[in-house]
């Protein structure tokens, strides 16, 4: 299984799942790609969604558990986030930084936030807290720098890191 997360929006985390997606099925692997909001409809993981409720330190021993015996690679995909906002905003639309800003400020944690930069504050707190409980997991873990590599680098570093790890055939 390979999990792509990233450190904030405008990353290029679904730039990079579509081609690592094409990639692999064109490698004749089975590809079941869905987007991160479709996790909670996912029977599978609904009870782990779930408990996002209680600690988070539990969830990930849950998920961990969940999907044994698979061998799991998380691709992370990384950049400042007040970086990566700024590309979300030019690529989406002046509109979106108000609609994000609100949505992130009516989370739960996050009443410090709003405007980008104090929302590239809380991104970068999280983004710890995620290479932290990631750091807690068995699982393999390839941080992608989105913020030196462009979308085409993203991919070739990302294949050739999983063509090597999980020992798959080579194509052009």
């Amino acid at each position: 299984m390979i999990s792509v997360i990233g450190s904030s929006p405008g990353v290029g985390k679904s730039t990079l799942c579509r081609a690592l997606a094409d990639w692999l099925a064109g490698l004749g692997a089975s590809v079941d790609h869905f987007e991160e909001a479709d996790v909670l409809a996912r029977p599978a993981f609904r009870p782990v969604a779930e408990e996002f409720e209680s600690t988070l330190v539990q969830v990930m021993k849950d998920l961990t558990r969940a999907v044994e015996p698979a061998d799991v690679t998380v691709v992370y995909v990384h950049d400042d986030p007040a970086t990566a906002l700024r590309r979300a905003v030019e690529r989406e639309g002046s509109g979106w930084e108000d609609w994000y800003v609100g949505k992130l400020a009516g989370s739960p944690g996050t009443s410090s936030v709003h405007d980008l930069p104090s929302a590239a504050a809380h991104l970068r707190s999280e983004a710890d807290l995620a290479r932290r409980l990631l750091a807690g997991t068995p699982w393999q873990v390839l941080t992608v720098d989105a913020g030196t590599l462009d979308a085409q680098e993203s991919f070739d570093h990302t294949r050739h890191h999983l063509t090597e790890s999980l020992r798959l055939p080579t194509r052009p």
